[in-house]
């Protein structure tokens, strides 16, 4: 999804903040304005406002980004990979499908991403592990799922869900 923000973009960089800097600069372009925020349930606020954009790096000591489950509007929109950290991309938007989508979709399913891999087949999903801590895990479902899809109610975990939608080259 091309989005651009409409003034800075909101950083929470977790223990490697300049890292999450660069990420955000190679994404948004260098000249992009960053404002550094202290947590990331400010950037997830930043990223409520109209137009805004935010990047939060996922902790493996903090996991900020289940709470996109319950968001209703909320979104990642981008997952991006740097050597020593990986982050979303957050903004308030509807995301519809755009050809070779990937779905983000967590949960706090306590079995191996094989096992996890293997329930998201039965279930009617293409998954793969993308990232974990915190108890939590977050998977890539090839092609576009909407929230209530309901093949998802198959899926382990007691708190699940689809927290938003990238590119499947990102």
């Amino acid at each position: 999804m091309a989005l651009t923000p409409k003034g800075p973009v909101a950083v929470w960089g977790g223990d490697d903040p300049v890292g999450t800097a660069e990420l955000a600069m190679r994404r948004f372009g260098l000249d992009t304005r960053l404002h550094g925020v202290a947590k990331p349930a400010e950037a997830m606020d930043y990223a409520r406002k109209r137009g805004a954009v935010a990047v939060a790096a996922l902790d493996p000591a903090n996991p900020w980004w289940a709470r996109l489950i319950a968001e209703p509007k909320l979104r990642a929109f981008g997952l991006l990979r740097g050597p020593r950290v990986a982050t979303l991309c957050l903004a308030e938007l509807v995301q519809e499908p755009e050809g070779d989508d990937l779905t983000l979709w967590a949960t706090d399913a306590a079995q191996s991403a094989g096992v996890i891999e293997t329930e998201l087949g039965r279930a009617g999903f293409a998954g793969e592990l993308m990232w974990s801590g915190a108890g939590l895990k977050l998977f890539g479902l090839a092609g576009y799922v909407q929230r209530d899809d309901p093949r998802l109610l198959a899926a382990p975990g007691r708190l699940s869900g689809v927290i938003g939608v990238i590119p499947n080259a990102s």
